[in-house]
C-alpha cells in the first residue's frame, strides 16, 4: 500500500511539473507577443505623428514648391 502511495504521489509529481512547464512555455510566448505587438504600435504611433506633422506643414505652406517636397516625403 505504501509502495502504491509513493508510486502514485510521483505520477501527479510528473503530471504537475509538466502542466508548469507547459504553463510557462505558453507564458513566454505570450510575453514575446505582447512585446512584439507593443513595437509594432510604437512605429504605428511614430508614422502617424510624422504623417500629422506633413499635413500640417501642407497647410501652413501652400505654395507649389512645397508639394513637391511633401511628395517627396511620403
Amino acid at each position: 500500500l505504501g509502495g502504491e502511495m509513493k508510486d502514485r504521489e510521483s505520477i501527479l509529481e510528473q503530471q504537475y511539473q509538466e502542466i508548469l512547464d507547459q504553463t510557462k512555455r505558453k507564458l513566454l510566448t505570450h510575453e514575446v507577443t505582447i512585446e512584439r505587438l507593443t513595437t509594432m504600435l510604437a512605429d504605428k504611433e511614430q508614422q502617424l505623428q510624422e504623417y500629422i506633422n506633413m499635413i500640417k506643414e501642407l497647410e501652413q505652406s501652400k505654395s507649389p514648391g512645397s508639394n513637391d517636397n511633401m511628395l517627396s516625403k511620403l
